[in-house]
Order: structure tokens, then sequence, then C-alpha cells
């Protein structure tokens, strides 16, 4: 049984995913490769592909707005999102899901979350693996929103959680695992 406080940080990703989309359609830059780098190689200019260089750490630029966006794959398939610190889950529309493999049915939306769009349903799933540059996390929970609430993969804690650290300094994001 979900616990009524995990509704409510869903509810707050919700909430922050649903104003997000037109403000990151406007000002988002395209997202970058990840960017894996040793402690003493520079770190890749927004856009440039990234080359795996050392286990474990993956530097991403951060866009005109300070927003780190990536790409990804998760459970095998390329998906460009938005690294989020500030989100509880991983959170994806109806669309994503479905492309990712997850079907489901109107009675998965069974969650109730406040939004900026007013109370919406959401389903929670559990993506088998997200990978970012070398990073991978295993078993991560998302909150999927019906199309429309939605329009960015949203990358928060459930994926973060399971690095060792993540920090941002000097317009990089730097995930280790």
């Amino acid at each position: 049984m979900m616990s009524r406080g995990f509704l409510f940080a869903a509810g707050g990703i919700i909430m922050l995913a649903v104003a997000a989309p037109q403000y990151l359609e406007t000002y988002l830059s395209k997202p970058s490769e990840a960017k894996v780098t040793s402690p003493a190689e520079p770190v890749a200019k927004a856009g440039a592909l990234a080359t795996p260089t050392s286990a474990g750490t993956v530097t991403l630029n951060a866009d005109k707005r300070g927003h780190y966006a990536a790409k990804l794959k998760i459970n095998g398939k390329q998906i460009e999102g938005l690294i989020d610190t500030g989100a509880s889950l991983v959170s994806l529309n109806e669309s994503t899901a479905r492309r990712l493999g997850y079907v489901l049915k109107d009675s998965d939306y069974k969650y109730q979350t406040s939004t900026a769009n007013g109370v919406k349903s959401i389903a929670v799933i559990t993506l088998e693996r997200v990978e970012l540059g070398n990073i991978v996390a295993r078993n991560v929970q998302a909150a999927v929103s019906k199309d429309g609430a939605l329009d960015t993969v949203l990358i928060g804690m459930t994926f973060l959680k399971q690095l060792k650290s993540f920090k941002s300094e000097n317009g990089r994001l730097i995930l280790t695992r």
C-alpha cells in the first residue's frame, strides 16, 4: 500500500512537471549526450558527443537556462530527459511509458495528485533499467501521467538516490555511481 507521504511527493513532482513543459520547450536547448570524464579531463561543451573515459562518473553541462538535459536509455530505448534534483520520482507520460513497453489501463491511474492544472491521476510503475552514460540504475520507480500533462521525461530522485553522489558546480552536474 502506498503511503500518503509518497503520494504527496508524487503530487509535487507532477505539479512541477505540468508547469514545466512550456517553459522547457521554449528555453531548453537540445539535450546533450552524457559526458563521462576522469577528474583530469575537461568536460565537453554543451551538445558535444560523449565518450566514456572513466567508469562510474558522468558530467552534464547546463544549458543556457541552467537545466541539465541528457539522452539516456530506459529499458534499452533512447529517451531525452531532464535531470530534476527536486523531483522525488522519475516522471513520464503515457505515450513514453507505452514506447518503453508499459501498457497501462485506466484503472492503473489510481493515485491522485494535485497539480498546477488541478487534481490529476497517475500510475506508478517500476522501470527495469535506466542508463545515463555508463551509470546504470535498476528497479527505478516512476510516475506516469496521462498524455497532455507532461511533455518531457523528468529524471528525479528515484534514479539519483541510487548514485553515490551528485553535485552541481560551475554549470556542470557531476553524477557518480
